[in-house]
């Protein structure tokens, strides 16, 4: 994509002495390259086994350090629990083996289990050997005060856990620990009055090569450590595992690829033919040497293109957009608030690089450009002015309807997967956008504008793109307002849960209705749900919120029989050990029989901890309850989640939706989802059906139920019930009712939170 205000370098003649210059340099370039060709390609078959080998190293590593998080994620779940606690402090043995002592003996998401007093000494264990006290050979005096040495200087938080690597009787142990703390008095409590758990995972073939299973590491196995290393690195092919002081408790090892040897070996006979082709035509090259001496010339305007230009992905680069927001026009445009500047950021490529290496990060980098240059097409200028970050500059009279198409387009190149190599990443970008003032001729902050909006868009997940408002800049004042009104609102009663109804598309009957937390202050009026609900999640009061809303959905459907009901279910929910207990509880407190109860979750549930939540699914399953899977398609959708999970419901996201009939892809994606979980024999809600267009397409071709504005905007219970029975009675005497309380020719944005 180039700019005319970048200008060009007019050509110049070339003289004859550099037309020599450039015969003799290309006669010497043809020779060095007859005799040094071979050793070239041995060294850059060298170079590539040793990239390869760097790369595989760092899976390793990435590999190790993502077991070490998950086993610390486990004992944080554990170690911040107010029930817990109060068992400890009771001496209450039954309930500490019936709710912690599972996590070994009923999961075996470890091998042992401790829970160590605040005197350094082990009040119960528990290890998948069911032998007698054979806690004792993991746990040691040793061992116990080690951990109490890992934790001792860390603040008392409910991420506080910490891991190290032990050596125990020959055999290498992970093990995590985390003090037990009463999550009312966290602030006031000292950490060395508190129990720690503790886990022992122990690094066993079987763990290691499913490891290298995961990361296409090739024999990965636990070997000793040579005399002689004092840790803190690895040899070729292998890599030391360091307790908690740096010193190697354990080497891991695998098996090194060479194939820069292996290519080299097949190509050595094309290579020599490729050779003599080559002398060939570049003798007859030098004969047209003032041919490329004219190209050399137009080069030399190519080059000042250059310097303004990316040279991994060929956009522009920071130099180059600088240049184009400094021309007469651009000003011009700024000057007269025909000017918006977008800034877009990768959401966690950290964990892009860390999962596939360096070299598949640039290969989605460059997959990432092309399709960000593809939707931003002629109606702007696309910039990498980072390694992960972007910037597109439009100008021109229509730039407020030329930024909400780009920002529909974006969301289609961003909903595809991309390939790096053999692996399949979901990359999402934050976006943030800001229109240039009338008056002002400074693009620059116009773009610190977008930065900023771009931040709020990371900091609350939002992937529709965020344009900047003057409240942003003073967003943590902003969220610690809304965490008050939020606390005050929980003590006060004024949240309140309206429902919006779902209608099955094969009997034209409402099925069930959705239910979603509304917030009214008193004081400080309506909160938007895309407001407090991201403030409840990250302050740890979204367990309060979920649990308010399914305490009053059971409420309503014990006075109405024939209501049903789909409830979000938050990640602290589902990780939180009594929360089944707690739903059987609830339920069973109103009389609803489970059946009646949806439960809707999002998959990143099941990718912060998956054996948890496998675990608790089955369970809730076999209680009853429906499962769906909600905003499918959104986050790190995965159609193995459709089969490894027990989902009986599907909820097909509304970015699919909302361009049926417009885009060819969204369609056939639609079909598409909708025919395997049809196979799966799962039902399919499609969600954010704005027309009449989308229920017809929808029904087409076999969706199961819709739920969106066309049939109903969320309502208070006495409406939805009311609705509901006017429903029913116009499907009795018409085949497609068209009853309506909301027009769909005035859609409300979508929040895209779970409980909103």
């Amino acid at each position: 994509m180039q700019s005319s205000v970048l200008g060009g370098v007019p050509k110049r003649p070339m003289s004859a002495g550099i037309t020599s210059g450039i015969t003799a340099n290309l006669a010497i370039g043809i020779l060095l390259t007859v005799v040094t060709i071979f050793g070239t390609a041995w060294w850059m078959a060298e170079q590539h086994d040793k990239q390869a080998n760097q790369s595989l190293e760092r899976m390793v590593v990435g590999g190790v350090d993502l077991t070490r998080r998950r086993l610390e994620a486990i004992t944080n779940d554990y170690g911040w629990w107010e029930e817990a606690y109060l068992a400890y402090e009771r001496g209450d043995a039954e309930w500490m083996d019936a709710n912690i002592g599972t996590g070994i003996t009923g999961t075996q998401i470890a091998d042992a289990l401790a829970v160590v007093t605040a005197d350094g000494t082990v009040g119960t264990a528990w290890t998948v050997d069911e032998t007698p006290e054979a806690w004792k050979a993991i746990f040691t005096p040793e061992l116990v005060a080690r951990t109490g040495k890992l934790i001792a200087d860390a603040k008392v938080d409910r991420l506080a856990a910490r891991s190290m690597f032990f050596a125990i009787a020959g055999k290498v142990y992970l093990i995590a620990v985390q003090r037990i703390t009463p999550v009312s008095k966290a602030e006031s409590v000292k950490g060395t009055d508190l129990p720690l758990v503790v886990f022992a995972q122990e690094m066993t073939a079987d763990r290691l090569l499913e490891l290298g299973r995961q990361y296409l590491i090739s024999n990965l196995r636990l070997g000793k450590v040579p005399l002689g290393v004092s840790g803190g690195g690895g040899a070729h092919g292998s890599e030391i595992l360091d307790d908690a002081d740096g010193k190697p408790v354990g080497r891991l090892l695998w098996t090194s690829p060479r194939p820069g040897r292996d290519l080299l070996l097949q190509l050595a006979a094309p290579m020599f033919g490729a050779l003599l082709a080559f002398v060939i035509v570049a003798s007859l090259i030098s004969m047209r040497v003032r041919g490329m001496a004219l190209a050399l010339s137009q080069s030399e305007e190519e080059a000042i293109g250059a310097s303004r230009s990316d040279s991994q992905t060929g956009l522009l680069n920071r130099a180059g957009i600088n240049a184009l927001m400094a021309a007469p026009d651009c000003a011009e445009r700024c000057r007269m608030g025909q000017a918006v500047v977008a800034y877009l950021d990768v959401n966690d490529f950290k964990a892009v690089n860390d999962t596939i290496g360096h070299h598949g990060g640039d290969q989605v980098i460059v997959e990432l450009a092309a399709r960000l240059e593809k939707a931003v097409g002629g109606h702007g200028h696309l910039a990498r002015i980072g390694g992960d970050e972007f910037m597109i500059l439009i100008t021109g009279p229509d730039v407020v309807d030329d930024m909400a198409r780009l920002l529909q387009r974006l969301g289609r190149a961003m909903a595809e997967p991309f390939m790096a190599g053999s692996f399949i990443q979901h990359v999402h970008c934050a976006i943030g956008y800001a229109f240039s003032p009338r008056g002002s001729k400074d693009l620059h902050e116009s773009l610190r504008r977008a930065d900023i909006a771009m931040y709020h868009a990371k900091q609350s997940r939002e992937r529709d793109g965020v344009c900047y408002e003057a409240s942003m800049e003073a967003g943590n004042e902003e969220r610690r307002r809304v965490e008050d009104i939020l606390r005050a609102a929980l003590q006060k009663g004024e949240l309140s849960v309206v429902y919006q109804p779902i209608l099955n598309l094969a009997s034209n009957r409402i099925v069930r209705a959705e239910a979603l937390v509304r917030l009214n202050s008193a004081i400080h009026g309506s909160i938007r749900p895309d407001v407090f609900i991201p403030v409840a999640e990250t302050t740890g009061l979204i367990e309060e919120v979920g649990a308010f809303v399914l305490e009053q959905a059971c409420r309503d459907m014990a006075h109405f029989p024939g209501l049903n009901v789909s409830v979000n279910i938050s990640p602290v929910q589902l990780r939180d050990p009594g929360f089944v207990a707690m739903l059987t509880g609830t339920v069973n407190k109103y009389g609803i029989e489970p059946k009646r109860l949806e439960l809707e979750l999002t998959e990143g549930v099941l990718v912060a901890a998956p054996l948890i939540a496998g675990q608790r699914l089955r369970a809730l399953r076999e209680l009853g309850f429906t499962l769906a899977l909600d905003d499918f398609g959104t986050g790190f959708s995965s159609i193995g989640y459709l089969g490894q999970f027990p989902f009986q419901c599907l909820k097909i996201d509304r970015s699919f939706i909302v361009n049926l009939g417009r885009s060819v892809k969204d369609a056939a994606l639609v079909h598409s989802l909708v025919s395997l979980c049809r196979a799966l024999d799962l039902e399919v809600v499609a969600e954010g059906v704005e027309s009449d267009e989308h229920r017809v397409m929808l029904r087409s071709v076999g969706c199961t139920a819709i739920q969106g504005y066309f049939v109903s905007k969320p309502v208070a219970l006495a409406d939805l019930l009311a609705f509901m029975a006017e429903w029913s009675k116009r499907q009795d005497q018409s085949t497609e009712p068209k009853v309506r309380l909301i027009s769909a020719r005035h859609p409300v944005k979508h929040t895209g939170n779970a409980m909103g």
